[in-house]
């Protein structure tokens, strides 16, 4: 596969699989402001200073440095006693210091700026367990079991309630309180979740009475994909994108967006390539932000380009250059699919997922996961990581999620799917960043004519 890029002027230009970053030298990396805003239930302005000092008590609280990350957290929280992080951080190591009541207070301020801090509701539970407040322990582990059934965390919670909630009982009937028997400490986490996990370490809900065949598969899935290449000249769409930068432990600290008039050419080159190029036209912001002094077309300095590239690999002329296993029978949004594995082969030639640093071309190993639906073999959903970190770009996580709609020609019994949205998470050169692409308004352009077709549902 061969995306074609055109270099801007005094930029360095990444090519991934799926996206082209297009990062400014000067500043490699976009660097909060001190007013930009976040997307919370309240507006908060997170300074480089507090995001570093609470990185820095991030990994003194993972290595157990109790003082180290203490004083981290109390240069941060004297610079912004409002960001969450710090707060939730602050109360994680009082807990580990055995001070659930002064543990109490911050873990409530943290949930009181960001509502949904599962992290938060999980330590705010242990607190006011160790403090003898069930019921308000009840309260808060409940929620984060509502945000986060299936958290290893979950079992050791399950266990916690069920022993609160059968003691509430007892004492409502006999009006006593010797307090529960100490309970194992719950697993609280320093580990930063601010992306889905690696495809490699995700658990599946898979039937296992469902009998794959891989090459039958494989084959209907490469004649969906070979339709789109053989009847699609081109398509146009609108596009919506969502950029955030994330804190340490996975919080929105700005936000920027934009608005594309997106176009796509899809062409075969030689025997065995093919040639995806985008345009965007009309580009427009969404909102104004304070603390963006430029406004580029891309948000924050960086352009994703090439979404409609990863499925391309069950191209029949791409399929080689991959190993794939069957998973077993799966769903996606309650339609019956079959679950595809793929891998980059030792040895090949990676055209598909490579970094292009200035005058430097390094090629970085892809792996993924595919949905294929049970019955018009339609690939659904695709997600993609890294094989290894790239450490001579800092680059230590790529995480891709695109999901398929169907759209349909007018004048042909030929329905096509295409990108419908697209979840990109990044780590690179210590810091974290979520972009969202959604796409609507679709026009295509056969091989024959255009026509008109409707918005993926």
């Amino acid at each position: 596969m061969r995306i074609v890029v055109k270099p801007c002027a005094t930029a360095i230009l990444t090519v991934l699989c799926c996206f082209v970053l297009v990062i400014s030298p000067a500043n490699s990396v976009p660097q909060s402001s001190p007013d930009v805003r976040v997307t919370q239930a309240s507006s908060i302005f997170v300074s480089p200073k507090v995001v570093k000092e609470t990185e820095k008590a991030l990994r003194a609280l993972q290595q157990n440095k109790l003082e180290e990350a203490q004083q981290s957290l109390l240069r941060a929280l004297a610079t912004d006693p409002n960001f969450p992080d710090g707060n939730y951080l602050m109360g994680l190591l009082l807990l580990r210091r055995k001070e659930p009541g002064n543990a109490v207070t911050y873990l409530q301020k943290s949930l009181e700026l960001s509502p949904n801090y599962a992290a938060a509701l999980l330590a705010l539970g242990e607190a006011q367990y160790l403090e003898h407040d069930y019921t308000s322990a009840v309260g808060s582990l409940e929620k984060f079991l509502e945000q986060e059934p299936r958290s290893p965390e979950a079992p050791a919670t399950q266990k916690y309630l069920t022993a609160m909630r059968k003691f509430l009982e007892q004492k409502a009937a006999d009006e006593t309180d010797s307090g529960l028997p100490p309970l194992p400490e719950l697993p609280l986490t320093t580990e930063v979740r601010w992306a889905p996990p690696d495809v490699d370490a995700e658990k599946l809900d898979l039937d296992p009475s469902a009998s794959c065949q891989l090459n039958e598969v494989m084959q209907l899935a490469s004649r969906r994909v070979q339709e789109l290449v053989q009847n699609v000249d081109r398509y146009t769409a609108t596009e919506n994108i969502e950029h955030f930068e994330l804190s340490p432990m996975g919080l929105r600290i700005s936000r920027e967006s934009r608005k594309f008039n997106y176009l796509v050419e899809i062409r075969k080159v030689g025997k065995s390539d093919l040639d995806v190029q985008e345009h965007r036209t009309g580009w427009m912001p969404t909102e104004k932000i304070r603390g963006y002094p430029v406004r580029g077309e891309f948000p924050g300095n960086i352009a994703t380009v090439g979404l409609p590239t990863l499925a391309l690999i069950f191209h029949p002329d791409l399929q080689p250059r991959y190993d794939f296993v069957c998973e077993g029978g799966g769903s996606w949004n309650g339609r019956p699919a079959w679950v595809i594995h793929f891998e980059q082969r030792s040895g090949e030639s990676n055209s598909t997922l490579t970094y292009h640093v200035g005058n430097r071309s390094i090629a970085v190993g892809l792996k993924g996961r595919a949905w294929i639906d049970a019955k018009s073999s339609q690939i659904v959903a695709m997600e993609s990581d890294l094989l290894q970190p790239v450490p001579e770009i800092q680059l230590s996580r790529d995480h891709q999620l695109i999901e398929y709609g169907p759209v349909s020609f007018r004048s042909k019994s030929l329905e096509l799917w295409l990108p419908k949205s697209a979840d990109w998470y990044c780590s690179l050169q210590g810091h974290r960043f979520h972009r969202r692409h959604t796409f609507g308004g679709f026009l295509l352009f056969s091989v024959d004519d255009k026509q008109a077709i409707s918005e993926p549902r």
